[in-house]
Formats: structure tokens, C-alpha cells, sequence
């Protein structure tokens, strides 16, 4: 599940409130294809900002970084200039 946020300079990010793949459909690619959409799906609407809350210790945080997201206190999270 994913959230369109206004920002008080009057733009917009987007939060990722939620993202599983099935265990048994893990490692196929079906979590970046699904990231890249989101990615994508912000860019056209002129959302530069994606954010998402992980834990260094879960499975995803590597993934996370390895697209390009960046920790940022408890937020890891992404410009869309930056895929």
C-alpha cells in the first residue's frame, strides 16, 4: 500500500506503507518490478520523493539500497532522479 503526502512546500512524496512478496515467489524479481512501477507511476505524476520505513536487519534493506535509497534517519528513502 502505498500513500500520496502533500509536503508544506506544496508538493508531494510518496510513503510506502507496505510491500510483501510471497516467501515462495521471492528472488524472482517480482519486488523490484513492482518498485520500479511505483517508481515510474511517481515520476509521471511529478513526485520526486519516495519514502519507506525498514530495519537494517530485514531481508529488504538490502534491496532498498541496492535501488538507490538512502538512509535518512529512520526513513529509508529515494529521489526518483536517482534510479
Amino acid at each position: 500500500m502505498a500513500y500520496k503526502c502533500p509536503t508544506y512546500g506544496g508538493s508531494y512524496f510518496i510513503y510506502l506503507d507496505t510491500l510483501i512478496v510471497d516467501e515462495g515467489a521471492r528472488g524472482k524479481g517480482i519486488g523490484r518490478m513492482m518498485m520500479e512501477h511505483l517508481y515510474k507511476l511517481a515520476c509521471e505524476q511529478m513526485i520526486y520523493e519516495i519514502k519507506l520505513m525498514t530495519t537494517k536487519d530485514r531481508p529488504a534493506y538490502q534491496i532498498y539500497k541496492h535501488l538507490g535509497f538512502q538512509d535518512m534517519d529512520k526513513y529509508v528513502y529515494m529521489n526518483c532522479w536517482g534510479w
